[in-house]
């Protein structure tokens, strides 16, 4: 847990969760060798590799976790030549070998830097499943096939036993978010690393995403009031002045509350989403929205509709 520039422990947290908790490890410990597999991308996918470096090349030039390498209390030493930004750099590693993470260090300034991190792991996650499944269907197949032309149809497959991740229900990833309006981000942030993966700056919308504009006139910002609504309002001098209070109260807001529920993001906080990531043998993977949840990759939901179709289902 980062907390206040330093790692911190609260006392209550072996009671509190359940769940495995990975605190970060203080740098008086970390030598050399440890550190050197922070800094890579070991396991990503090349496509992603190569969208990696642009997408999050504004997250290094702004430096925002400058503040943890000013001191000796520092998470890791910053690797300019690296693919990360310190605080990404300390918990990639947790995150790709899929360790329960608690972070409490986030804030406005960070919150870009943490998303691409949680983005590019299910990403990655995805593809890799669904390209290890695939192929091991076409194994499958061909050796069906095989048997069938030799006439061996009651021998047993020794595919069939080897391989067995052909039966199973195909959501892997669920994701729960507040409200439509991070939800728009989130996936925003997903869709804008699977551009990258593609050459073809003319097509990329069509070649990689299904369904975005319905997606973002459904999850961007709520409809705003007509030309004829606002000057109705503007000859009330009551409702002139309420727009007036409303907007020097929201203006006392801080960022993230403004982030959250300002009347710039749609703060709705029923909504569920999901996503199918079809990988291609050579090319960029293409991502499907609003597909059924049991032909999903990816479940986006807010709890309350979670709790909600969970009812409904039982």
């Amino acid at each position: 847990i980062i907390h206040n520039k330093k790692p911190y422990h609260p006392p209550h947290l072996n009671e509190a969760l359940s769940c495995v908790l990975v605190a970060v490890e203080d740098t008086t410990t970390l030598t050399k060798e440890k550190q050197q597999p922070q800094q890579s991308l070991e396991g990503v996918k090349q496509a992603l590799k190569q969208s990696w470096k642009s997408v999050n090349k504004q997250v290094k030039r702004q430096n925002v976790d400058s503040s943890l390498t000013t001191n000796e209390d520092t998470i890791l030493p910053h690797n300019k030549e690296g693919p990360f930004s310190p605080l990404q750099q300390t918990l990639w590693p947790h995150v790709q070998s899929y360790k329960d993470i608690l972070v409490t260090a986030e804030t406005p300034s960070n919150h870009t830097a943490l998303t691409n991190v949680w983005a590019l792991h299910v990403l990655n996650h995805v593809w890799t499943t669904r390209s290890r499944i695939q192929k091991h269907t076409r194994t499958i197949k061909e050796s069906t096939n095989n048997n069938n032309h030799k006439g061996q149809q009651d021998q047993e497959d020794p595919d069939e036993t080897i391989h067995r991740d052909q039966g199973f229900t195909r959501p892997t990833v669920l994701i729960l978010l507040p409200t439509r309006g991070t939800c728009l981000k989130f996936v925003q942030r997903m869709v804008t690393l699977l551009k990258g993966t593609t050459d073809d700056n003319d097509n990329k919308d069509n070649q990689v995403v299904d369904g975005m504009e319905r997606f973002e006139m459904e999850y961007g910002m709520p409809p705003s009031m007509t030309e004829e609504e606002e000057g109705d309002e503007d000859t009330d001098g009551k409702e002139l002045k309420k727009k007036q209070r409303r907007k020097a109260v929201l203006q006392q807001k801080g960022k993230e509350w403004q982030d959250m529920f300002g009347d710039e993001v749609n703060d709705d906080d029923d909504f569920k989403i999901g996503m199918s990531l079809y990988p291609k043998k050579k090319g960029p993977a293409s991502l499907r929205l609003y597909t059924d949840f049991y032909a999903s990759d990816i479940i986006v939901t807010s709890p309350l509709a979670l709790k909600s179709a969970v009812m409904v289902s039982s």
